[in-house]
């Protein structure tokens, strides 16, 4: 049993040796791509599908691996969440803040309705995790969409939704 635990101990550092070696390894060649992609958006000074497109690609690429990071940071006690009765509107404030301007530029109507509900929550994280799915309802919906923010409590738990008619993901390309 001991040896067990010791196995399972040492590879969940090689594991993380590996996620953080990784990172580190693709954090240059990810930021010279966005480079790259956005001098060439400025030489050719047209609007290029071909270009925005590697401009998003780079993004959700650098995206995934800056969750792989957390991930490993938090399942190895770097990174603690630590909730606390916070309320809903606070999250919603600074969500608000964020996302505004970018919902505008792209003619998307956000609506996030008003909320007097309260939770536990770690204030920070939460942010990050409800603000990384509202930036992809953004960059997925086309110009002149719609994304409603919600919230409704349960006896356990208080629910957030976020809507908008977007492209959605397929079903078969869904990961539960």
């Amino acid at each position: 049993s001991q040896s067990s635990l010791e196995d399972r101990r040492r590879q969940k550092e090689i594991i993380q040796g590996l996620i953080s070696d990784i990172a580190h390894q693709t954090l240059t060649p990810i930021s010279n791509v966005k480079l790259y992609a956005e001098l060439l958006k400025e030489q050719t000074g047209e609007p290029s599908a071909e270009i925005d497109t590697i401009c998003e690609q780079t993004e959700k690429l650098d995206f995934l691996i800056q969750s792989l990071v957390k991930l490993s940071r938090m399942e190895n006690g770097i990174i603690s969440v630590h909730p606390k009765e916070t309320s809903i509107e606070q999250l919603f404030d600074a969500l608000r803040r964020e996302f505004s301007a970018k919902a505008k530029e792209k003619q998307i109507s956000l609506e996030i309705v008003p909320s007097s509900l309260s939770a536990a929550f770690d204030l920070r994280w939460t942010r990050e995790a409800v603000g990384n799915i509202l930036d992809n309802a953004i960059k997925y919906t086309g110009i002149g969409g719609q994304i409603r923010i919600s919230s409704e409590k349960y006896s356990f738990f208080t629910r957030i939704d976020i809507a908008d008619n977007g492209i959605g993901i397929a079903e078969e390309e869904v990961n539960l």
